[in-house]
Order: C-alpha cells, then structure tokens, then sequence
C-alpha cells in the first residue's frame, strides 16, 4: 500500500508521521477509534452534503468503506457507535 492516501489520512488524522506504515497506522487506528470518530464527525457536520442525521450517518459510512482496509473490525465497531452517540445529540437539539 505505499503511496496509499489513505495511511496519509488517517495518520494526519490521529497525529502520528505521515511516513507511517500500514501496521503502525492500524495500530494507532485500534488504540484511538474515538478520535476518529470525533475527525469523522468534524467532517459530516463541515459537509455541504450532510443535511440530517441520516446523511451524516450515510457520510460516516462512506468513509469507514474508503478507510476499512487500515481499519481494523474492533475499532470500526467503536468509531460507528461513537459517530452515532454524536450524531443523536443533533435529534435532541433545539
């Protein structure tokens, strides 16, 4: 996966070298999936795209597909519910 964008983002993302590795990539993805989420999220609500919580969870999907080979199972499970526990908070909102 050299030269693969994705590695770029998601280290950009959680703050480690942007020369990262896939291993060390994933690893940083496993032990931070709620600053993911949080990123993920900053990133729905920036959309022009993302109108309502459905469209935002839409995003959050589309996102997770692109990044899921970097990403492993147990940290796509926490950033989903993490996305979700924030995008509910717009359900309640005046």
């Amino acid at each position: 996966m050299a030269g693969d964008v994705r590695l770029t983002q998601i280290a950009r993302i959680l703050g480690i070298s942007s020369d990262s590795d896939e291993t060390a990539v994933k690893a940083a993805a496993s032990a931070s999936p709620d600053r993911l989420a949080d990123a993920l999220f900053r990133e729905a609500a920036d959309s022009d795209d993302v109108i309502d919580t459905e469209s935002a969870v839409a995003y959050m999907e589309a996102r997770l597909e692109y990044l899921s080979p970097l990403l492993p199972d147990e940290a796509r499970d926490v950033i989903r519910s993490s996305f979700r526990q924030r995008v509910k908070a717009w359900e309640t909102a005046p």
